[in-house]
């Protein structure tokens, strides 16, 4: 004897999936993004990288830098300004 189960959903719950199924190009990135940090910092012209990251320089004020990276990665990444160079480091490399 052979069952068959139909899987179907009520209009509720297919106005529920709907909505669902629309808001997730809005709410994944949010959701799996990672965490990030605005730093603020003194005026720059040049920058200098000791690590291995992805920069992405936009103009404007006030300066400030953000970091995008795992919470014990962030931690450990140093931004500063010295001279007029910002400098981006991470501060266990030297230890």
């Amino acid at each position: 004897m052979t069952s068959h189960y139909s899987i179907g959903f009520s209009p509720p719950m297919t106005s529920i999936f709907l909505l669902l199924l629309h808001l997730l190009p809005t709410v994944l990135p949010v959701l799996i993004a990672p965490p990030s940090e605005t730093r603020d910092v003194a005026a720059f012209t040049y920058v200098a990288v000791a690590t291995p990251v992805t920069v992405l320089v936009h103009q404007g004020s006030p300066q400030q830098v953000t970091v995008e990276a795992a919470a014990a990665d962030m931690a450990r990444l140093e931004t500063m300004v010295d001279h007029d160079e910002l400098r981006i480091r991470d501060r266990t490399a030297d230890a």
